[in-house]
């Protein structure tokens, strides 16, 4: 455990979770909205299903991490997980190798002290990590956005607009025999699509 300072130093180019040319085939012919207002309900759903992720940030970003371990430490925890590269890591001045000095567990955002073969405690009073963390985005080449999240984001925004024609909350309605109608609430995820989101919550200490 350790405390750190977070610093984003070239933040995502955006925050979509998914481009105007995803929804637009799910979209009915009489639907003439603009791709500019198109994008920016993507990117309310987007941060909606952000903030459903306890506020992850999806997009990659270049990012600066000072830590001044208050004790010996067995891993740093990086505040973001994800990594796809470290660039730079520096320990009370010395530059330290990855795979020499220090091995990444990337998914999780752990960075280990290592001394030869064997992983050991930071013993230093300042490392300074640069690294970049979070996936491309659709909106970039070679996205490696999951498609679980993608897809979730597409959905929504597609049932959103196809709302907008009737009432903005009903979801369907049935009159045969019994009448009967289901809501779709815009604003609340549904308890599939959190499911579906679940492997994407952040939990940090």
């Amino acid at each position: 455990m350790s405390d750190s300072i977070l610093t984003v130093v070239t933040p995502a180019p955006d925050r979509r979770l998914a481009t105007a040319a995803d929804v637009r085939p799910g979209l009915g012919p009489s639907d003439t909205i603009s791709d500019n207002d198109l994008n920016a309900l993507i990117g309310q759903v987007s941060d909606l299903i952000s903030s459903a992720c306890n506020g992850r940030v999806f997009g990659r970003e270049s990012l600066r991490e000072v830590f001044r371990p208050a004790r010996w430490c067995g891993s740093l925890i990086l505040s973001r997980d994800q990594v796809a590269t470290i660039t730079s890591l520096v320990a009370d001045g010395a530059t330290l190798t990855e795979g020499t000095d220090f091995e990444v567990d990337a998914k999780a955002g752990l960075v280990n002290r290592l001394a030869g073969n064997a992983r050991c405690s930071w013993r230093a009073v300042k490392v300074t990590v640069e690294y970049a963390a979070g996936w491309l985005l659709p909106s970039q080449g070679g996205s490696d956005l999951p498609g679980d999240v993608r897809r979730v984001c597409i959905d929504r925004v597609t049932r959103i607009r196809a709302a907008s024609g009737r009432d903005p909350n009903v979801r369907s309605e049935s009159s045969q025999d019994v009448g009967q109608v289901s809501y779709f609430d815009p604003d609340k995820l549904s308890a599939q699509e959190l499911c579906d989101l679940a492997p994407y919550k952040v939990y940090r200490l």
